[in-house]
């Protein structure tokens, strides 16, 4: 369930006038018109304003989103307090479930609308499991470590028997919900967009249950992630990496050939190896820091949203505004920046070149910078 309040950076008291002012504020900076506008930021923001600016479509999503915070608490709650009778009660017990599966060529990984411990992983001779040895009894061990999805769940038992894995020819989707509510794969024929929209399938029930899951896949299998609640955990996976967090939610990654982030809420996510192109948004409190080299990265950061960065960047691409901070403490080679209201970017060393505007009481320090620079003081605070 998305949080309307936290894509408009606000609290969940907030009054219609400040609910009107902070959708004209990120409608202005986020409209697809605009230069630097961002379409998926801009659909999320008028969805979450044409539910929050109508009273009763309001007083509606206010009870829902209690009513899933109230489940999640009771999920949460440790078993030695007295047990008391919530919508998820009739769950049953623990229980743990393996499978394994044959990834569709040039597909893709899916996660999206659970709760829990996930832990991503690159298949190797080490960790091929037994079961998926004797499943695939024909294939040798090299062929199996190529093409083969291993996943292990752990939570509750109706929980994990309603989660499973779909195979498509876009890749492999792992789907939960409501008994007879299961979303139906996609073809090869639809579009990647109707596939990974976050409004396709939701799955309230299921997400507010916390699962442990461990995946391995073939190397260079990209994963999505989207509405997951928890702590994430992606190894050296050298592959694409798309991911969307909720409030809370922790995210830590090795190596990477691409990333497309959205943090929301107090998320965190730790990138220790990117290598490649990054696309970073930091809405609320979020907290993003980024290792490695990296061809390029475009980062919107807004309301007080942080961002460090590491590692060295050929091209840096950034849009800071609210109280954002962002702070790129290696090599840059060239930087192009929007800075607006009381925002902050620091540059330790600019290469080549750096162009920009500010506006409001934007900052800008640059530490080290050619000799001619284009739109900026050295050292301006």
């Amino acid at each position: 369930m998305i949080d309307y309040y936290e894509s408009l950076g606000l609290e969940h008291d907030a009054s219609a006038e400040n609910i009107k002012s902070s959708y004209r504020q990120l409608a202005k900076r986020y409209h697809p018109d605009v230069l630097g506008g961002d379409p998926v930021v801009f659909s999320r923001i008028t969805e979450a304003y044409e539910v929050l600016s109508e009273p009763a479509r309001r007083k509606s999503y206010d009870q829902a989103l209690r009513a899933r915070e109230q489940r999640r608490e009771e999920a949460l709650r440790p078993q030695s307090r007295p047990r008391q009778r919530s919508p998820d009660a009739g769950l049953g017990p623990p229980f743990t479930r393996v499978m394994s599966l044959i990834m569709p060529r040039n597909g893709r990984f899916l996660l999206e609308g659970l709760t829990g411990k996930f832990s991503i992983q690159l298949n190797t001779p080490d960790n091929l499991w037994e079961t998926t040895r004797r499943k695939f009894a024909r294939e040798d061990e090299t062929s199996l470590i190529r093409k083969v999805v291993q996943i292990r769940l752990h939570g509750p038992r109706e929980v994990v028997r309603q989660l499973r894995p779909v195979p498509t020819d876009f890749g492999v989707q792992l789907q939960g919900g409501a008994k007879d509510q299961f979303q139906q794969g996609v073809s090869a024929g639809d579009s990647a967009s109707a596939f990974l929209n976050p409004r396709a399938f939701e799955f309230e029930q299921m997400a507010d249950a916390p699962v442990t899951m461990t995946v391995t896949v073939p190397e260079g299998v990209p994963i999505y992630l989207y509405d997951l609640s928890g702590k994430i955990n992606i190894g050296d996976l050298r592959s694409e990496v798309v991911a969307t967090l909720n409030d809370r939610t922790v995210l830590r990654g090795g190596s990477m050939s691409a990333a497309n982030l959205t943090l929301n809420g107090k998320s965190k996510a730790y990138i220790s190896d990117l290598n490649g192109g990054a696309d970073v948004t930091v809405f609320g409190n979020g907290k993003l820091l980024l290792g490695g080299t990296l061809a390029r990265l475009r980062a919107v950061v807004d309301h007080e949203g942080h961002v460090e960065v590491v590692g060295k960047v050929d091209w840096l691409q950034a849009a800071v505004s609210g109280r954002g901070y962002l702070n790129a403490k290696g090599d840059v080679d060239r930087a192009d920046y929007d800075v607006r209201a009381g925002s902050f970017i620091r540059l330790a060393k600019v290469l080549t070149a750096v162009h920009g505007s500010r506006s409001g009481a934007g900052q800008v320090d640059v530490l080290e910078a050619p000799p001619k620079m284009a739109g900026i003081r050295r050292g301006l605070h």
